[in-house]
């Protein structure tokens, strides 16, 4: 799991607040290099990372990541032995289940970050 660390809190219609943290949980699961290897590939080729996954997504192995939010009602943020908003505090999935909602997948690229920019323009 994957979360983006921060809580954001949402407004329904009759303004009740509900707090969320977004959940990216990647399906290839996560996957480092050891500093050696890291410095050597980085020193031959610094674009290393981004030509990976050029390559991925060129031979059809597109890299897909489920999307998930965890929910707390306002009423229930002082139920937890930790302050729910605090940056730095996973919510533990058992007290705070991920509901999947979604998924991205990257299944193309931009060729040209300049015609990227003028179509947003």
């Amino acid at each position: 799991m994957a979360d983006l660390g921060t809580a954001f809190s949402l407004i329904n219609a009759q303004g009740e607040r509900t707090f969320v943290k977004f959940v990216w949980t990647p399906e290839l699961g996560v996957h480092s290099l050891v500093w050696d290897e890291a410095l050597k590939l980085a020193g031959q080729d610094p674009d290393f990372h981004r030509k990976d996954l050029y390559e991925a997504i060129e031979n059809g192995y597109y890299p897909k990541w489920r999307f998930g939010i965890q929910t707390v009602a306002e009423k229930d943020q002082d139920k937890f032995e930790f302050d729910i908003l605090d940056a730095t505090k996973l919510w533990p999935e058992d007290l705070v289940p991920v509901n999947y909602i979604g998924e991205m997948v990257l299944n193309r690229y931009r060729l040209s970050l300049v015609i990227y920019h003028s179509d947003i323009s």
